[in-house]
């Protein structure tokens, strides 16, 4: 084999190994920002301090390949971490305001206190329709749980089951028995604190009727292997949902 033939292949391997290591270095994106009530007047710096963001906002992050979620603190708060796409789009959704959608291009988005600056525009038009009784928000954070008022805000019929439910709740999918919300999988599906169905998340989903349903907290906690001490303190903790019902179901009969 000549020299020549012996540089070629050479200089062959070395751009695979290069577009390789290029490949596994691509910038992963920090993504922050805040939920404001849009204000018909240009406001001041100093005006921030009177005007109270929105908590409770639903934020989709969709890439080109995934799609995640994140919901609006006390403070009007979100983030994403480790977006690996250049290319994003953000959606801002929440009651009484009309839906917020921007493109952004991850390397020329530029970095300022605060973040991405979010305004929403209140519905006028259906402002009416959107007030809930009582005023409850559909959803809202109280400490590290994610409380999901179902009964009052939403219209339950008698047909409605548990998965029907959640198909109408923001940052809930559901496919087949697999439920997410806010990006993370549900382990286990809780009534009234306890595997009234068992722990396959399936079954609440079918026989649970939905006219039962108050609200649905949803938390992390510890996995059964951590709690048995059979896994290191700090691991992955696992999602679950705790359906507060209105009978507080203690046993329940699959067939």
């Amino acid at each position: 084999m000549s020299s020549r033939i012996v540089r070629l292949i050479v200089l062959i391997v070395l751009c695979i190994m290069q577009g390789s290591y290029l490949y596994a270095q691509q910038p992963r994106y920090f993504v922050d920002g805040v939920v404001w009530p849009h204000l018909e007047n240009s406001r001041s710096d100093e005006s921030l301090i009177f005007i109270r963001p929105i908590s409770g906002a639903v934020v989709t992050l969709e890439t080109p390949s995934d799609t995640s979620y994140s919901v609006s603190d006390d403070f009007g708060r979100f983030f994403f971490r480790k977006i690996s796409s250049r290319y994003f789009t953000l959606k801002v959704k929440c009651m009484g305001y009309e839906t917020w959608s921007k493109e952004f291009d991850g390397d020329t988005l530029k970095t300022v206190y605060g973040g991405i600056s979010v305004e929403l525009r209140e519905e006028k038009e259906t402002l009416e329709a959107a007030v809930v009784k009582d005023e409850a928000p559909v959803f809202e954070f109280v400490g590290d749980t994610l409380k999901y008022n179902v009964a009052a805000t939403q219209q339950l019929s008698e047909d409605d089951m548990l998965k029907d439910v959640f198909d109408r709740l923001p940052g809930i999918s559901v496919t087949n028995n697999l439920v997410e919300i806010m990006g993370e999988e549900v382990s286990r599906i809780y009534v009234d604190g306890r595997l009234v169905f068992g722990e396959e998340v399936g079954n609440p989903l079918r026989y649970l009727a939905g006219s039962e349903v108050i609200s649905l907290k949803v938390y992390d906690q510890p996995t059964r292997e951590e709690r048995l001490g059979l896994a290191p303190k700090g691991s992955k903790k696992e999602r679950v949902v705790n359906v507060v019902t209105k009978s507080k179901i203690k046993t329940a009969l699959i067939v």
